[in-house]
């Protein structure tokens, strides 16, 4: 129960130090350390998010730029192309 707790707090993005309280850890590094492996799985939410928001920043008048997921796949995920 605890873990699936930790799972369903982290999915819904609850503070680390709320979720380390609740479960009685003496820090969030334990917290952390414990269910890093749920995190994965929100990296690709994250990356949409970041991509939403550029989206929306340049918007329109900078459609001809490669979205920012297709940029790093073609750049083997190095973020400086000049390389």
């Amino acid at each position: 129960m605890r873990h699936t707790c930790a799972a369903l707090l982290i999915e819904q993005h609850a503070h680390v130090k709320e979720i380390a309280d609740r479960l009685g850890h003496s820090s969030p590094v334990v917290t952390m350390k414990t269910y890093a492996h749920i995190l994965p799985s929100l990296d690709e939410k994250l990356a949409d998010g970041l991509e939403s928001a550029y989206q929306k920043a340049v918007g329109e008048s900078a459609s001809f730029l490669l979205p920012l997921s297709e940029f790093d796949s073609r750049n083997g995920g190095d973020v400086d192309a000049t390389r």
